[in-house]
């Protein structure tokens, strides 16, 4: 009840672990401004870090308060708040008002071309610098409210030949989106901030601003706050220091002791009753939480019981430790009457979840990746894999067809389709067909070249697996003769060759190509599987 009826006119800390209810204090505190205090919903600022999270709030609003009145609050992410702004006000500041917000994709296609009028300078360089990690350190910069000059001469110091290249290729990206009047995501923000700062009567208006997720504003995120709350001293922010997570986007938790700083009144509250979790959950996080000595002290107080007791369960293997999930999720399912629904297994990284499919493949428990596909539906694992499968077992035409253009060979869908057909008719595999002298069907000189390159693969493969290589020494060999970087031309590259990997660590002296023809994912009921 005091973080909902607090005084609006002192800086308000509400520090709130999970579970605790924060969302609905924000939004009631909000209904209580308005309804008790005299201050307009016009002149409230509510800042959020997700689109889903503004939605949310605004529907809580709208069933507080009428739909008109909560359609003028001010109410979105940093980014969205900023532009709201700039789409009016954007000429104080010499831009344009129908600039264009620049995307993710449109701004790596820039990068990517301006890295190849660097590439003389670039060659000289003992790191790569492609596109993609150029443009995350110029995010990052800017996420620091860094500019191009201020980077070079940062970079100049530490005599960081990278860094001083990344701000010339920063320099030159500037350049480039002022020409054509455009801005990306962390251009908002900042060319917000200079709205703010040069012209602030633009905010004069605004009497309460409000922060979701404080813990995750980042240096530029924290000066747009006091440029909201510069003329009024009236902000309530909420966030748990404990789950500050994103350090690695430019976070800065420090920015709940400089806000105590900056404004000298604030007044904290903490929300300790938890509503979400068990006891027993509650004092295991708490006991490792806890011993971070620099942490915000407070606690979670349990509303439910305490519920069963948390396991560590310590196993020497992975398949070992899958095992154990699938009988312990049989046991309870059994013990408790819950449904299979009712579990859910969280792993640190996606490659993780081949050994936990297969075990629960064979204990026959259904089960979906949420988020992402399952381990052996990824096209990447799908891919090498028909490239194993056609080394163990060239008539399988499914995995011809599969990877025969991968990457791309210049075979056509029509062409391969008659390669297969033709293959059928004359009962031969299609690989067989497609060796030369022996194709009956009409390819171009550069895609006969390309395919003998591709049996050459296959055959290769096919004498190490014979002379007794293992799965691991096969994949590695794979991965040499083909390039899949060049193929698969996109930011997952990293992701991709890590979830291969994980086929790699799963070595054995004989190949997975005894799955099934049908799908990848119908299993065998052997507990040697793949294997077998």
């Amino acid at each position: 009840v005091s973080a909902v009826t607090s005084d609006p006119s002192i800086p308000l800390q509400i520090l709130a672990g999970p579970g605790s209810g924060k969302t609905r204090v924000l939004t009631s505190r909000i209904v209580h401004i308005i309804e008790h205090h005299g201050i307009l919903p016009n002149e409230i600022c509510a800042v959020t870090f997700t689109n889903k999270s503004a939605t949310e709030m605004k529907v809580r609003l709208t069933a507080s308060i009428d739909p008109e009145r909560t359609s003028q609050l001010i109410l979105g992410t940093f980014h969205a708040t900023c532009a709201r702004y700039l789409r009016r006000y954007a000429s104080h500041i010499g831009l344009p008002n129908n600039f264009t917000v620049q995307d993710a994709s449109d701004s790596q296609k820039l990068v990517k071309s301006i890295l190849s009028s660097f590439s003389e300078q670039l060659e000289s360089l003992e790191a790569k610098l492609d596109a993609k990690s150029c443009l995350d350190m110029i995010g990052k910069g800017k996420s620091m409210g860094k500019t191009p000059m201020s980077m070079e001469r940062e970079a100049k110091v530490e005599r960081n030949p990278v860094t001083l290249m990344v701000s010339r290729i920063y320099a030159e990206y500037e350049s480039r989106m002022k020409a054509t009047d455009a801005l990306d995501f962390e251009d908002l923000l900042l060319r917000g901030a200079e709205l703010f700062r040069q012209e602030p009567w633009v905010l004069k208006s605004i009497k309460h601003i409000f922060v979701d997720e404080f813990q995750d504003t980042n240096v530029t995120q924290y000066g747009l706050l006091k440029l909201f709350a510069k003329s009024s001293g009236c902000v309530t922010i909420v966030g748990d220091p404990d789950q500050s997570i994103y350090g690695w986007r430019s976070a800065d938790i420090e920015n709940l002791s400089h806000m105590a700083k900056d404004f000298p009144k604030t007044k904290v509250i903490l929300l300790e009753d938890n509503f979400r979790s068990t006891g027993a959950i509650l004092a295991a996080s708490y006991a490792i939480i806890s011993q971070d000595q620099t942490r915000h002290a407070k606690g979670l107080i349990p509303f439910h019981g305490s519920g069963s007791p948390v396991v560590l369960k310590r196993c020497a293997t992975e398949e070992t430790e899958a095992s154990f999930l699938a009988s312990e999720i049989k046991r309870l399912k059994i013990c408790t009457g819950l449904e299979w629904s009712d579990f859910s297994v969280l792993l640190r990284y996606g490659a993780l979840s081949r050994p936990i499919e297969q075990a629960f493949q064979r204990a026959g428990i259904p089960n979906r990746m949420a988020a992402g596909h399952k381990f052996f539906d990824r096209v990447e694992i799908k891919t090498v894999l028909g490239y194993l499968q056609l080394a163990d077992n060239p008539n399988f035409s499914p995995a011809f067809a599969r990877v025969v253009n991968v990457p791309k060979r210049g075979i056509g869908e029509k062409t391969l389709d008659n390669i297969i057909s033709s293959a059928q008719a004359a009962n031969v595999s299609p690989i067989k067909l497609s060796r030369r002298g022996k194709c009956t069907v009409k390819i171009s000189t550069a895609a006969r070249s390309s395919l003998d390159q591709f049996l050459k693969v296959v055959d290769k493969l096919k004498k190490l697996a014979d002379e007794g290589k293992t799965v691991g020494e096969l994949i590695e060999v794979l991965l040499k003769e083909v390039d899949f970087e060049k193929h698969w031309k996109d930011d997952k590259w990293e992701d991709r060759l890590e979830n291969i990997m994980e086929l790699v660590c799963f070595d054995s002296p004989r190949l997975v190509c005894s799955l099934p023809s049908s799908s990848i994912l119908t299993f065998p009921p052997s507990s040697a599987w793949p294997f077998s």
